[in-house]
């Protein structure tokens, strides 16, 4: 379902179960926008944020993909706000408000699985008063580009107790005080973040090549020495290329150390798969993996 310059907008089905909602090219904020579905089991929702979320009711939600953002005008006001230097090495600072999306993800807060866009996070930064606690969630993926931050996640992930998978769908995001302890950009000196992450298994969708100033394979060492549940790290190149493949397998190799105690890794493109046991001997596989065994892959190419 799309819709184009509407107000107000109100969903209310008991017996529906698959919901998708999309507006790509408007940039007013919906006064208002509703939904009363309260045996949904999977949403897609991709639109600039209401003013006001009244009724948010996904009781059985099990999967959403959420691509909310910001009109033109809050994005200018956001960039002003992080301009101005609104976060404390503490976060004691309060951030400005350009929105109020907090009713709207509160109610999604029973999902299991999650994929947040790039300018979702946004959304989280700049219009949301309270982090939601997301019990249910055990995957989550997080797409990245370089004009978005990561400034929610270091108060995202603590809410999310029980999550065992987090897919990053890039690494390189808008460098701001914000992210913190939850990459390199600007480092805290409180506690990461990551070192309470239940995590078990991370798994990041690379380009072909990892970029030149090296962020990218120093954001995944990064994880490995803070997150100490990690079970196992795919690293899955969309392109074919062996170089960066063979590349980032050594580099992995010779990393010092990591938290987890055991962490069984695999460096992959679709015609050659690497891996290993840190810090044990590096195996190969010269054929093509089983799409089944990547599925996870595909499904959020998607």
């Amino acid at each position: 379902m799309g819709w184009e310059n509407w107000e107000f907008c109100s969903v209310s089905v008991t017996t529906l179960k698959r919901l998708t909602i999309f507006l790509d090219d408007f940039d007013e904020n919906p006064m208002s926008v509703s939904f009363d579905i309260p045996n949904l089991e999977y949403l897609e929702y991709s639109d600039n944020i209401a003013r006001e979320y009244p009724k948010v009711n996904f009781s059985s939600l099990v999967e959403a993909h959420i691509g909310l953002r910001l009109s033109e005008d809050q994005s200018a006001d956001a960039d002003f706000s992080e301009e101005d230097g609104y976060f404390s090495e503490e976060y004691e600072e309060e951030k400005e408000m350009v929105g109020n999306a907090t009713n709207f993800l509160l109610g999604l807060c029973n999902v299991q699985i999650l994929y947040l866009s790039a300018k979702t996070l946004e959304v989280c930064t700049f219009c949301c008063e309270a982090t939601p606690v997301f019990n249910n969630l055990i995957q989550l993926t997080i797409e990245s580009n370089d004009e978005s931050g990561w400034d929610s996640l270091p108060a995202l992930l603590p809410n999310c107790p029980n999550l065992e998978t987090l897919i990053f769908k890039g690494l390189v995001h808008k460098s701001t005080d914000g992210c913190g302890n939850m990459c390199l950009c600007k480092p805290l000196k409180n506690p990461s973040c990551l070192s309470s992450s239940a995590v078990k298994v991370l798994k990041i969708i690379l380009s072909v090549d990892i970029d030149d100033e090296g962020m990218e394979m120093e954001q995944i060492m990064h994880f490995l020495e803070k997150m100490p549940r990690i079970e196992q790290l795919v690293v899955y190149f969309n392109i074919s290329y062996d170089p960066s493949v063979f590349d980032l397998s050594k580099k992995l190799q010779s990393i010092p150390r990591i938290a987890s105690p055991k962490c069984n890794f695999q460096v992959i493109s679709p015609n050659l798969s690497l891996s290993s046991t840190l810090p044990s001997t590096l195996s190969k596989k010269w054929s093509a993996p089983p799409n089944e065994e990547y599925s996870w892959f595909l499904k959020a190419l998607t």
